[in-house]
């Protein structure tokens, strides 16, 4: 059986579950010249979420969707897992990091690791965009069930439909539903105006005023500060907290990074390239969360545009 899988950035990468994180590793892998790509059952893998070839090598490969550094479990699973799947290779692969001593048995024991910045590598092979702008490339996934049980599935359901016609029909106003429910589009957000004058949280914040532009995240606030970028438009640092709140629009999200130092932020608010210093030196490195803007409180005023008339 195949699944349908849309490749995209490593932003929207960090907002997948560990299930829907696998297939998108391994439509990555597809388009990087590997072959034979085989997404593993999700129970009883023995520590292998893919198995693919490249090369004439069989490669062994567990997938983590991670907001830390990764320790030595995946690599010790995996490591065992080649040897059941007789693979030449063993990696794990990850949207994040790995610790100093993860990186010291993965020598040791051969195992390649792929960290987020390899993936970023390759979504740059992948496409002609940079990596942080959408690929939305449709690829089809192959994984483990066999072909009998999908045989069965199929079997059952077009002897269902035949048998009772009246499932067509709801079937297909199901359908219609869904697709005027989709059509309506999402809910506009609050005005300026229905932001309160004042705001308190319960962390180290103190009355905000609505003309500064600000985020409260989990009870942690930061003034936020816009930056020129194509990724991020606002930044914030909780000194108190050593938290970083960076706003990613695309998403509508705020991303939070725990113990974040204040001289980094510094140099993150003053970075020429605020992009290439969130891929490099923030994405991955610190403990995470994402929080959508709907779960948060924020005023972020959108710049203002001058008319400007064309000759």
């Amino acid at each position: 059986m195949s699944t349908e899988v849309v490749l995209t950035d490593i932003y929207e990468a960090d907002l997948l579950d560990g299930h829907e994180f696998e297939y998108w590793c391994a439509a990555l892998l597809q388009c990087n010249g590997f072959k034979h790509v085989l997404v593993t059952k999700g129970s009883g893998d023995q520590g292998v979420d893919i198995i693919a070839e490249k090369d004439d090598i069989k490669y062994a490969i567990q997938c983590k969707r991670y907001n830390s550094a990764l320790n030595n479990k995946p690599i010790q699973e995996v490591f065992t897992g080649r040897i059941h799947y007789d693979c030449q290779v063993a990696a794990v692969m990850t949207n994040s990091t790995f610790t100093p001593g993860a990186r010291e048995l993965a020598r040791s024991t051969g195992v390649e690791l792929w960290d987020r910045y390899k993936l970023m590598d390759w979504l740059d092979s992948a496409t002609s965009n940079r990596h942080y702008l959408p690929i939305n490339k449709k690829i089809k996934v192959h994984d483990a069930q066999t072909m009998e049980q999908t045989k069965k599935k199929s079997y059952f359901l077009l002897n269902s439909i035949a048998k009772h016609p009246l499932i067509t029909i709801v079937l297909f106003l199901l359908l219609v539903i869904i697709f005027v429910i989709n059509q309506t589009g999402s809910k506009d957000l609050p005005s300026n105006d229905d932001i309160p004058s004042g705001i308190t949280t319960d962390s180290s914040a103190a009355a905000v005023k609505t003309d500064e532009p600000y985020a409260i995240c989990n009870g942690v606030l930061a003034r936020m500060n816009r930056v020129k970028a194509n990724t991020i438009d606002y930044i914030g640092y909780n000194e108190t907290e050593r938290v970083l709140i960076v706003h990613v629009p695309k998403y509508k999200s705020f991303y939070c990074y725990y113990d974040f130092p204040a001289d980094k932020y510094n140099a993150f608010l003053n970075s020429e390239s605020p992009d290439t210093y969130f891929n490099n030196l923030v994405g991955g490195q610190y403990e995470t969360t994402i929080i959508p803007e709907a779960d948060a409180e924020s005023f972020l005023p959108k710049p203002k545009t001058s008319s400007i008339t064309n000759k």
